[in-house]
């Protein structure tokens, strides 16, 4: 579920997800006792318009230009993919956090932010920034490549085909070849959070036919971590396993809230080889921060018994995706 929270509990805003789905007006066929008497005439067929290509707002524009500039001078195409994301996720320290941005309008849509961000947000804008700015790629190439990553199968449809829940995210994502899990227990848990807080969530309050498509999705996925397709490491092993993490890893804080998986989340954070490792991320009382000790973060969350985690992999190219200016 796309929430994160402050440490010692106290669920961020959980109505943190979004948007409306498309209504679509009933329609009848033409009698036809009346069809035969009428002439018989072909009304031209109804063009519909494409939808408006995203654009940047302007000083998310310029934040673009100041970092592809950076990028290029500074040969950060050169690094790793890790260190690549960090390098990149660090432009954007002291930016502040906000809930509910993907909230704002009132149709799914790929919303970009590069000045404010939730915890989930900030992953999701930088490894499509990343892999914008990697491509050489001009500024709305941002906007397919977050859809890539937020949407099941890449494909924006409506609020339900949202990955919700970051168990779900992985796994979609992984089974697409973007990120690669690399946990070392099997995460097995049931998921009912949002359908059970549906009130919590206003865009399920406001069309309550959306609380079925949560509920499909929750049983699919309960049944996936029930078979063991997703690992964590557990907290008593964090020790010992936070020297194979790499930076840019993605991380998630793993809950043993009823129902719901996550609850924060992040990008490991390494200076070097420095050690320990920290955790890079939208922090709800200070903004993008890095706190210096991730075992110690995890520690002094409340509920959190361990972290996903989740290797990036370089992609090799976009998807087509639909509505988004692509040829």
């Amino acid at each position: 579920m796309r929430n994160c929270v402050k440490r010692h509990w106290k669920i961020l805003s959980i109505s943190a997800i979004l948007s409306s789905i498309g209504i679509f007006g009933a329609f009848t066929l033409p009698d036809r006792s009346t069809q035969a008497s009428q002439p018989q005439t072909q009304s031209p067929k109804p063009q519909i318009p494409d939808p408006p290509i995203p654009e940047l707002s302007a000083i998310d524009r310029q934040k673009f230009v100041t970092l592809q500039l950076k990028f290029q001078r500074q040969q950060w195409q050169k690094l790793d993919l890790g260190d690549r994301l960090q390098r990149v996720a660090q432009e954007f320290m002291g930016d502040p956090y906000r809930a509910n941005l993907l909230d704002q309008s009132n149709r799914e849509q790929p919303f970009v932010s590069l000045h404010e961000f939730d915890c989930v947000l900030f992953l999701e804008t930088v490894l499509a920034l990343t892999s914008t700015l990697s491509s050489a790629d001009t500024e709305t190439k941002i906007f397919p490549e977050i859809q890539r990553y937020r949407y099941r199968d890449g494909k924006l449809e409506d609020y339900c085909s949202r990955l919700h829940y970051f168990s779900d995210w992985v796994l979609d994502n992984q089974r697409r070849g973007l990120i690669k899990d690399i946990g070392t227990v099997p995460l097995k848990q049931s998921l009912n959070f949002m359908s059970q807080n549906w009130k919590k969530y206003s865009p399920i309050v406001k069309n309550p036919s959306l609380k079925n498509c949560i509920q499909t999705t929750e049983s699919a996925l309960t049944q996936k971590l029930q078979a063991g397709q997703l690992n964590y490491i557990p907290i008593e092993d964090l020790r010992a396993q936070t020297g194979k993490l790499r930076s840019g890893d993605l991380i998630g804080l793993v809950t043993n809230l009823k129902g719901l998986d996550v609850t924060h989340s992040g990008f490991l954070y390494r200076k070097g080889s420095q050690t320990p490792a920290g955790l890079l991320h939208a922090s709800q009382r200070s903004g993008i921060k890095i706190s210096p000790n991730l075992e110690q973060y995890v520690r002094g969350v409340d509920g959190a018994i361990g972290i996903i985690v989740a290797r990036p992999i370089e992609p090799s190219s976009s998807p087509r995706v639909e509505g988004l200016g692509n040829p």
